[in-house]
């Protein structure tokens, strides 16, 4: 099993990759609450920042976004990189509004 350190604002945590694909990981979500039940999250592996901003409900529901991330760009470029393509960051945050996914709550 591969490992990610995910940056959060406690600072870096290291957690299992479930799968990874272009530059993106799913792994559970380091913020996970039980009550909640298990989610998912979606991550840039070269930086460890969040590729999307909410809780994904199911694994399958995790696949289907990191493929559409996939096709709005290269996510194996530098985070850098990333911050400057208008495209690839207007169309992540659209996929953040599809319906499925629960707002990340502190």
């Amino acid at each position: 099993m591969s490992f990610l350190t995910a940056q959060t604002d406690q600072g870096p945590v290291e957690v299992p990759v479930l799968f990874q694909r272009g530059g993106l990981a799913i792994h559970h979500n380091i913020l996970w609450d039980c009550s909640l039940g298990k989610k998912f999250s979606i991550t840039h592996t070269a930086s460890g920042l969040a590729a999307t901003h909410w809780l994904i409900p199911s694994m399958e529901n995790a696949l289907e976004r990191l493929d559409a991330l996939l096709e709005l760009g290269d996510w194996t470029r530098s985070v850098e990189e990333l911050g400057r393509d208008e495209v690839l960051k207007s169309g992540a945050l659209s996929l953040d509004q599809l319906p499925e996914v629960d707002a990340v709550t502190p």
